[in-house]
């Protein structure tokens, strides 16, 4: 559930940067593409003095950046609630231990294999070793790890 919180803040997060791009386009306001740049947008934003934007303008540009602020600070609370969950799991600490998890570090498959005592490379995502009931959850978390976070049951 926790999760899916996140997701859907981080739907909405986009819809946000969406609508102060779109608001500022109309104003002959552009910035490039990436997160990076909605800062530069921001400041311009929250700039008194910028004479390309107008009193009525600027009220609603406020209001935007406001609901972008706030979601940001409830994503990182979000966030650090999903870390602080995954390191009691120890089924997460053995997924990102895992190659799968981290599949161009060698010293992370070469710890495991170490742990394991596999001298043929297996390691805890691999389906040819391991518990069979862990190793199915976490087969199935590693499947979509790199977007959006797995849920973790």
């Amino acid at each position: 559930m926790v999760l899916k919180a996140r997701e859907l803040l981080v739907r909405q997060q986009t819809q946000v940067i969406n609508a102060l791009r779109a608001h500022l386009h109309e104003l002959g306001i552009i910035a490039g593409a990436g997160v990076a740049k909605v800062s530069q947008l921001i400041d311009i934003a929250r700039d008194p003095d910028e004479p390309r934007i107008p009193a009525a303008a600027r009220v609603a540009l406020a209001a935007i950046v406001g609901q972008l602020n706030a979601l940001g600070q409830e994503l990182k609370r979000l966030e650090r609630t999903i870390v602080t969950m995954a390191r009691r799991d120890p089924d997460a600490r053995r997924l990102f231990a895992s190659r799968i998890a981290y599949p161009d570090a060698p010293q992370f498959r070469r710890l495991e294999q170490q742990r394991r005592g596999s001298h043929a490379g297996r390691s805890a995502c691999d389906p040819t070793g391991g518990d069979g009931e862990v190793r199915h959850r976490l087969l199935t978390a590693c499947t979509s790890w790199s977007r959006p976070l797995p849920e973790m049951t």
